[in-house]
């Protein structure tokens, strides 16, 4: 017996590796900007994939959110996340833009997210910048769509290039569809 939310629809479900190929593609557009992605926090696949892209691209990487530092280094400690030695910034550096990218929570637009902070001016260390890349990188959970168009509609007020799943393929389910049920 098996069971998914994405049972009701037909063919199969993308893979990372498209999620992958995408946020590679925007890194490498992204020369000169600071990037912040926001996603699952437990989505250690994609966290992984992140990482090496970010490693790739010359990119230093800031944690923020208390789920995301808590999962990583969880992570980290039991060998399921490969991160290069020194890749791994305090969020409150002083690197340049294009240098840097920040692995942040709240994709689902939560009221006290570190993405959300940001959107409301409130986050304590990062402020959103005019020319910012932001990638949320994870699909809106049914019955969030009101707090996610809200937090959406203040990044780009701020004068951030938003990236989300109706403009780019940053965001797969992890549930089978039909064919695969």
């Amino acid at each position: 017996l098996g069971d998914s939310t994405n049972a009701d629809k037909p063919g199969r479900t993308q893979t990372e590796r498209v999620v992958g190929e995408t946020l590679d593609r925007l890194l490498a557009q992204s020369k000169g900007q600071r990037v912040i992605v926001a996603t699952f926090s437990s989505v250690l696949a994609r966290l992984q994939e992140i990482i090496t892209l970010a490693h790739k691209h010359n990119r230093k990487v800031a944690l923020t959110g208390r789920s995301l530092i808590e999962n990583v280094g969880l992570a980290r400690e039991l060998g399921y996340l490969k991160v290069p030695s020194g890749l791994l910034v305090e969020v409150d550096n002083n690197l340049p833009p294009g240098k840097m990218l920040i692995l942040s929570t709240g994709s689902q637009g939560e009221p006290r997210s570190a993405l959300n902070r940001m959107a409301d001016g409130e986050h304590q260390h990062i402020t959103v910048e005019r020319g910012d890349r932001i990638i949320i990188s994870g699909g809106t959970i049914p019955g969030n769509e009101e707090s996610v168009g809200a937090m959406l509609n203040k990044l780009f007020e701020l004068g951030a290039h938003v990236t989300y799943g109706a403009m780019e393929t940053v965001h797969v389910s992890g549930h089978g569809s039909r064919d695969e049920m």
